[in-house]
C-alpha cells in the first residue's frame, strides 16, 4: 500500500488504470477496424477469438492469433 492511502483509494486507483487500459485498447481496436488493418486488428485480439466483418468496401476476417 502506498504511503498514506487507504486500501479502498488504492483500489480505486488500480480500477481507474483499468479503466484507462481498456480505452486505450478500445481505441486501437476500433482504429485498426476503421483504417481496415487486419495485422493491426489481430494484435488488439484475444488468441480464442475471431472475427468477420463485411462492410461496404472491404471485408475483414481475422482470428486473434498473430502470425
Amino acid at each position: 500500500m502506498g504511503a498514506g492511502k487507504s486500501i479502498a483509494e488504492e483500489f480505486m486507483a488500480l480500477r481507474l488504470e483499468d479503466i484507462e487500459l481498456i480505452k486505450q485498447l478500445k481505441h486501437r481496436y476500433m482504429r485498426c477496424l476503421d483504417s481496415a488493418d487486419p495485422e493491426g486488428l489481430k494484435a488488439t485480439m484475444h488468441p480464442d477469438l475471431t472475427i468477420d466483418y463485411i462492410g461496404g468496401s472491404y471485408h475483414i476476417k481475422a482470428d486473434g492469433v498473430i502470425r
